[in-house]
């Protein structure tokens, strides 16, 4: 389990970057954006449970913290479980992922290694398209 607040420590500590709510009519969804380019590497999002696909057998409260994170289509297959791991929210699938913030199995230092790896992702897509 890793509170937002811990994320957005991390996000900031080490890019320099803060979330930014800049959808007006849903005031819970933040943005993590590069400084140059303005590319995500990350969204979170409250989301009540029955709005996501999750393991049936596995309990969640009636909402949970996700963290949109972009990466490699090979690494979403393997990381994809339905309970930490989920098919993204409101995203691409196949490029995104969604992880559950209030996962008794999630730990900080995967959650890191996870966004530096959204952020590289991110990055390289802005350097393509030039």
């Amino acid at each position: 389990m890793v509170a937002l607040a811990e994320v957005i420590a991390y996000v900031y500590t080490k890019y320099r970057v803060f979330p930014e709510n800049i959808f007006i009519k849903y005031p819970g969804i933040s943005v993590f954006r590069h400084r140059d380019s303005k590319k995500w590497f990350a969204l979170s999002l409250s989301v009540k449970t029955e709005k996501i696909k999750y393991d049936e057998n596995f309990y969640f409260q009636s909402s949970v913290t996700l963290l949109n994170l972009k990466l490699p289509p090979g690494l979403i297959v393997l990381l994809k479980d339905n309970k930490t791991f989920l098919p993204a929210y409101h995203m691409n699938k196949r490029n995104w992922i969604s992880v559950n913030l209030d996962s008794i199995d999630l730990s900080a230092s995967h959650l890191y290694e996870l966004i530096d790896q959204s952020f590289a992702c991110s990055k390289e897509d802005s350097l393509h398209a030039k």
